[in-house]
């Protein structure tokens, strides 16, 4: 009997860990992909919301001029909105990324787009 209840908390373990460790973009787990090593992350505002919306590029197809096939999602299929930057940040880190470098780019005349580039835990 004790082994059944060992054996049962393992196997909830195991699933609890397997779920928690997705990063959802469009329709792809990336966590699944091996050969990805390297993403970017890039963080956009939301109109009337603080909340923003993220992009991850892995070297996807991305169709030019829009975020379609880059844009994070849940399991549904709905776009994730974050509460900042720091949230989405976390979401990575917490899902098996690590954060490596941070770049700003942009003009006097736009607002910067900020990218955050992430690797695959070791």
């Amino acid at each position: 009997m004790k082994n059944i209840i060992i054996l049962g908390l393992v196997t909830s373990f195991l699933l609890v860990n397997q779920a928690q460790s997705q990063v959802i973009v469009d329709g792809v787990n990336i966590n699944e992909k091996q050969e990805v090593k390297v993403v970017q992350l890039v963080a956009y505002g939301n109109l009337f919301s603080r909340k923003v919306t993220i992009t991850i590029d892995y070297g996807q197809h991305i169709k030019w001029g829009t975020n379609r096939g880059s844009i994070v999602t849940d399991k549904r299929g709905d776009i994730r909105a974050f509460n900042s930057n720091i949230d989405a940040i976390n979401y990575l880190e917490n899902n098996g990324w690590e954060l490596i470098d941070v770049n700003s780019t942009g003009n006097s005349n736009s607002t910067p787009i900020t990218s955050y580039f992430f690797r695959r835990k070791e």
